[in-house]
């Protein structure tokens, strides 16, 4: 009997037996991890000019010894977690993973002080020993999360693929919650003065006017778009929610009550907690548009949910109109990202003889706050995988022979319209960063694809 046990375990499948499988992470992850940290490090790329003779050549010497401000080392840190990260779990998974750890350390060590002594030759940059400090922390960090997630990771795939298979509208509903957690406070700078709190209260918007109407350097639907946007994702949330609960056996008007003030309940959590923290502003209007969209994601799914999406993974009843919606939430989306950036103020020759291209990719997010830039990011993030996988979707309905190509194509064109856009506003900069950031959304979604679906079918499941 024991001799049966072990051979069925060896025999099964490895996420079965719960240990990692015969790949790991391709070299050219570490790779590129490697190359963007050192694009990070040297934009904008403006070496300081010497007043006569040849360019001096930066060395060790010249790296000093800066105190860095909370922002700055926190940055220092967070840019290295994917090197140690990747390093780990880069090559064969079989040799001892532990031993990789000084193996990247060195790495990162390596890198970030070529990286500081290039910077100490640049304009716009200070070298010091510091930043090669929490840079080698945050590869360390990295390298002990990637330690866990090879023990523990192939498990918790496979848990999840079963939970999604099981309950794909509660496990979503999870999903979308922790994400719009994560997106509402994020980069987490919560205040921890009277005179933050102060100021973060008095910047709080408490009737309905203000959060309808962009600045005068914005364009002019921006804000409303950017409104609308957020209540979306709440209207998605009580659907998933609603659905969620007919998937328990609760009855439809039941599980949207239920849906709604659970979406409302997050909408208030979410700008409550926003009073505590510097980057974002309270708004009143947000909470109501929210509620407002999450009674007709929550109706929606009441009266018609039931057709287009069954729960227990019954095909739809009515293929051709959720098409047709999938179609609509594409164009909506595409339209609402064009509103966002059009400016019709500027549209004249003369604004146009003054455009300044910025043909550098993400040198406008390297110009912001840490708080800016993550916020920034986070919400192109949001916004052109949320298009991408509805893109996706619908060339799967209409059975196209490359889903990820469709998507790539749509996230690429609107991207590289809103940037144009974008130039015809009062700032009068074209910026390609939007772009090259949804074409990496799009193909890492769909290496994440990919890898969830061998994962469950090495599973068994």
């Amino acid at each position: 009997m024991g001799e049966g046990r072990d051979a069925a375990r060896i025999n099964a499948p490895p996420l079965a037996r719960g240990i990692a499988p015969a790949r790991g992470l391709s070299p050219a992850w570490l790779m590129a991890a490697v190359a963007l940290v050192l694009y990070g490090s040297l934009l904008p790329f403006q070496m300081r000019r010497p007043p006569a003779g040849p360019w001096p050549l930066p060395g060790l010497s010249d790296i000093g010894f800066h105190a860095s401000s909370p922002s700055d080392l926190l940055t220092n840190v967070g840019v290295y977690i994917p090197v140690g990260f990747v390093a780990v779990l880069a090559g064969h998974p079989r040799r001892r993973r532990l031993a990789r750890v000084p193996l990247a350390i060195a790495l990162a060590l390596g890198v970030s002080v070529a990286a500081e002594a290039l910077q100490a030759g640049m304009s716009q940059r200070v070298s010091s020993w510091v930043d090669v400090r929490a840079n080698c922390m945050g590869t360390a960090l990295g390298a002990v999360l990637a330690l866990a997630a090879s023990h523990a990771g192939p498990r918790l795939a496979a848990a999840a693929w079963v939970a999604g298979r099981a309950r794909p509208f509660a496990t979503s509903t999870m999903a979308l919650t922790l994400g719009l957690l994560l997106f509402g406070l994020a980069p987490f700078d919560l205040v921890t003065s009277a005179s933050g709190l102060s100021a973060a209260f008095l910047r709080a918007r408490w009737d309905l006017n203000t959060a309808r109407f962009a600045d005068f350097n914005d364009p002019p639907l921006s804000a409303l778009v950017a409104q609308v946007q957020g209540a979306a994702w709440f209207a998605l949330l009580a659907y998933l929610s609603t659905q969620a609960g007919r998937e328990r056996g609760r009855s439809s008007t039941a599980a949207g009550m239920a849906a709604t003030r659970d979406a409302i309940v997050l909408a208030l959590l979410i700008e409550f907690m926003q009073l505590f923290t510097a980057s974002h502003v309270f708004d009143l209007a947000a909470i109501v548009l929210r509620a407002i969209a999450a009674g007709l994601g929550a109706w929606y799914a009441v009266r018609w949910g039931e057709y287009l999406t069954p729960a227990g993974g019954a095909p739809s009843a009515h293929p051709r109109t959720l098409t047709a919606l999938l179609i609509l939430a594409a164009v909506g989306q595409t339209v609402a990202c064009v509103a966002a950036a059009a400016d019709l103020r500027c549209w004249n020759a003369d604004h146009l003889r003054g455009v300044v291209v910025h043909w550098i990719p993400l040198e406008s997010l390297w110009r912001l706050s840490l708080a800016g830039a993550a916020g920034k990011l986070l919400e192109w993030l949001a916004t052109y995988g949320a298009l991408a996988a509805t893109a996706a979707l619908v060339a799967v309905r209409c059975q196209a022979r490359s889903p990820q190509r469709v998507a790539l194509l749509v996230a690429t064109l609107v991207a590289l319209a809103t940037a144009g856009l974008g130039a015809l506003n009062m700032t009068g900069r074209l910026d390609i960063s939007q772009a090259v950031v949804a074409v990496v959304v799009v193909l890492l979604g769909a290496r994440a694809w990919r890898a969830v679906s061998s994962s469950a079918a090495a599973s068994g499941h």
